[in-house]
């Protein structure tokens, strides 16, 4: 089984994180409801 990624982001330390498409959804309806997927991406990059 396949999945979608996401995003892939690099942290301070220079290693790559891959985010699932499914589990982006899941925490965009769960917690992130009304803001924008792309905010929500920059500013796990920004936490990394």
């Amino acid at each position: 089984m396949k999945r979608k990624i996401a995003a892939v982001i690099t942290d301070i330390l220079g290693d790559r994180v891959i985010i699932g498409e499914d589990e982006l959804q899941i925490h965009l309806k769960k917690h992130f409801i009304g803001i924008p997927r792309d905010m929500i991406l920059e500013l796990i990059e920004r936490i990394l």
